[in-house]
């Protein structure tokens, strides 16, 4: 499929989706002002807001890079998948890859900046899905293009990341309960509330897209406790847009920095 149609499909597409996402936040909103949960705190609600419709204004240029990434890569696969179970198995690839580049999100690493904001608010509801790094589109193919390597399509590759992003949005929630017997088999809000603990054995728990079965494979489980306080241990919440996006960079260079200095003088 040309860069255009999948263009055009995305246009269609995603004012339904961010009507459904609007609906859904402002439903929260009311039961969370009725129950008087305090799940939602305006300053914070406001800055991902304004995060999320920045990132809309970038990220049809993002998710172009992304197609064109995966397409030029599709060359070089061997072979092609084909039919009903070529995408069943893209999806569950790309699900794979998906807790893959959480968890190198979630390390040490160049990687970690690009993630830290979306982790950062100690409030949690619908619209912490959309706090996220403007950079991060632009990082998504180093982490996909093995999925064509292997023959999946780009464009199921690109869909069924974006389902995985959609599905994603209805994790950030307190108002759903454990769900019982799926729990650890898929991700549910009750699993993605640990995620966004402060505590770092929390951090690095239950990085699955759907499914948590990679969690369970690589040992990063963690049923939800009692009690739960949200955000990022040592870090501060930043209400300017563009601390909040550049400070994760800042920090990680001057924490290696102050690392080698340390190792130089021993």
């Amino acid at each position: 499929m040309p860069v255009d149609t999948l263009s055009q499909c995305a246009q269609r597409l995603t004012p339904l989706i961010l009507l459904v996402y609007m609906v859904f936040i402002c439903v929260e909103m009311a039961a969370d002002h009725f129950l008087k949960t305090k799940a939602y705190n305006f300053d914070d609600t406001l800055h991902n807001l304004i995060m999320f419709f920045v990132n809309r204004m970038t990220g049809g240029l993002g998710g172009a890079f992304m197609f064109s990434m995966l397409s030029l890569t599709a060359h070089f696969a061997p072979w092609k998948l084909h039919g009903p179970f070529a995408w069943i198995v893209t999806f569950l690839v790309v699900d794979m890859l998906f807790y893959i580049q959480h968890r190198c999100f979630h390390t040490d690493t160049i990687f970690a900046p690009f993630h830290e904001v979306h982790h950062s608010s100690q409030n949690y509801n619908l619209t912490t899905t959309l706090r996220a790094s403007v950079f991060l589109p632009w990082l998504n193919p180093l982490f996909y293009f093995s999925a064509a390597l292997i023959g999946c399509d780009p464009l199921a590759i690109i869909i069924s990341f974006s389902l995985i992003q959609v599905y994603q949005f209805f994790l950030h929630t307190e108002f759903v309960p454990s769900l019982g017997l799926l729990e650890g088999i898929i991700n549910t809000p009750s699993a993605h509330r640990v995620h966004h603990g402060h505590e770092q054995a929390q951090y690095e728990s239950n990085l699955g897209g759907v499914l948590l079965l990679w969690d369970r494979i690589f040992k990063s489980y963690m049923a939800e406790p009692e009690h739960l306080l949200y955000g990022i241990k040592g870090v501060a919440v930043e209400s300017n847009f563009f601390v909040a996006q550049l400070k994760p960079f800042v920090s990680f260079a001057a924490r290696r920095l102050k690392q080698n200095q340390t190792e130089f003088h021993q």
